[in-house]
């Protein structure tokens, strides 16, 4: 396991064994908790001062070397879900279960910021697939969070898929709304979905939910068991991912609680399906998410 010298690190940043001993880098700042693992560079907490933990992570999460980790911000890339053409494993890319090497941090107005780096040549990439492919990550707590994916091609160039796959913690699966995705069409891989829908008015979830938005606007989930709003603005991400696996898809998974899903949503800053990001050789692309948390 890669070590990380503390002098390396901005005040209020620790280094630590984390979870099945991995190493994870702990935040803890008048602003702001939070960390960040270094497999698959996977956020597993940010809390805002004075509120509750915002991020959700699976009380069966395994964490466990080359796994990704059920639950934080998994980082899905080059590719989501099995490919634009369904021929590509695993599922969601290489990136989220990578050993990320921490590159560095600093403190600012806005929070501490800590910085990561992949390249492909020292992953476990699989076969057929570049491993030329390099990717940068940055993550800023304080009172927001703001993450940023760089993902930058290799010499073949590259079909880019990508998502910061972030599991938010709700009071109730089934009485949150989400703002914002009015008139929005997406397509809906859920079963029993239809492929290509427009969303009337604000989204509430009453079954199984896998929808991946054309939509470049600001999202607000409103949660009033929590008394809360928190809103993601994007840059450099054509879609928007929801996806909560309801009753019959939680009790599936052996990573996720039978009775856990009344208490996440993922919402996802992404690049997927029809919203994917075409790189020529050695060209990059950026998706930045901001989340900011008000009262309801």
């Amino acid at each position: 396991m890669p070590t990380i010298d503390p002098a390396t690190l901005p005040d209020g940043v620790t280094p630590a064994d984390g979870q099945g001993g991995l190493p994870v880098l702990r935040v803890d700042t008048p602003s702001a908790r939070g960390e960040v693992y270094l497999l698959g560079a996977t956020v597993t907490d940010w809390t805002p001062a004075g509120a509750d933990p915002v991020i959700w992570v699976s009380s069966r999460a395994r964490f466990e070397a080359g796994t990704a980790i059920r639950g934080g911000i998994p980082l899905c890339a080059p590719w989501f879900g099995p490919g634009r053409r369904k021929n590509k494993t695993p599922a969601h890319g290489w990136f989220r279960t990578a050993e990320w090497t921490f590159a560095g941090g600093e403190s600012g107005p806005d929070g501490v910021t800590l910085r990561f780096t992949l390249v492909g040549a020292g992953a476990d990439v699989p076969d057929g697939e570049p491993t030329d492919v390099r990717g940068e990550y940055a993550v800023t707590f304080g009172a927001t969070l703001t993450t940023a994916l760089t993902v930058t091609a290799g010499a073949d160039g590259l079909d880019l898929e990508d998502a910061m796959h972030t599991y938010l913690a709700i009071s109730d699966a089934e009485s949150i709304r989400i703002d914002g995705l009015d008139g929005t069409r997406y397509a809906d891989k859920a079963p029993g979905g239809r492929a290509i829908n427009a969303q009337s008015g604000d989204l509430t979830l009453t079954r199984e939910t896998d929808r991946v938005y054309q939509h470049t606007g600001p999202v607000t989930l409103v949660d009033e068991g929590k008394n809360r709003r928190l809103t993601l603005t994007r840059e450099g991400s054509a879609s928007v991912v929801i996806w909560n696996p309801w009753q019959a898809k939680a009790a599936s998974l052996s990573d996720f609680g039978d009775d856990e899903w009344h208490g996440m949503v993922c919402i996802e800053t992404a690049n997927a399906l029809a919203g994917h990001v075409e790189l020529a050789a050695g060209e990059s692309h950026t998706s930045t998410a901001t989340w900011s948390l008000e009262s309801a």
